[in-house]
């Protein structure tokens, strides 16, 4: 596994790019299903990864516990059945945040709501992002939209 190499080698460059496709092709799915506490823990993922990459921090055992705790959560959100997701967010909402708290760090956004990618990558994105990403806390990111996805881009 990609983390447990990390934990040995925490800049081994392959491992950290595998790391953060997978955490962006699953928040890319988790966003194309709806499931937008799913969007929030692997955007926090993919974050950390890229800081990591760029050279920004260095993965140490709290980061790689906190990746880890993060895989667990996700695995969770996929074995909880459809019907029952507004439930265990409700439950596993303390869960959630406390993780993206310990992320934030890496660049990640923080519990109370989406962050600002404007200002915590320093990269240009599309302003309808922005405001997207202003408007949609996590509190409510237990619940599917009509349409059954989050209505953001990637």
């Amino acid at each position: 596994m990609g983390l447990l190499a990390l934990e040995r080698d925490p800049v081994a460059a392959d491992q950290l790019e595998r790391c953060m496709r997978a955490a962006h092709s699953l928040k890319g799915a988790a966003r194309i299903v709806g499931l937008d506490a799913g969007v929030h823990i692997t955007h926090a993922m993919e974050d950390c990864f890229v800081a990591a990459q760029q050279g920004d921090i260095v993965l140490d055992q709290e980061h790689i516990d906190e990746l880890l705790r993060g895989v667990d959560l996700l695995q969770q959100m996929a074995a909880t059945p459809e019907k029952d997701m507004e439930r265990w967010g409700e439950r596993k909402l303390a869960d959630v945040t406390a993780f993206l708290d310990a992320l934030k760090p890496c660049g990640g956004e923080s519990a109370g709501h989406a962050r600002d990618p404007l200002r915590a990558s320093g990269r240009r994105y599309a302003a309808w992002t922005v405001r997207a990403a202003r408007r949609r806390p996590l509190r409510g990111a237990f619940r599917r939209n009509r349409r059954g996805r989050s209505g953001r881009g990637t």
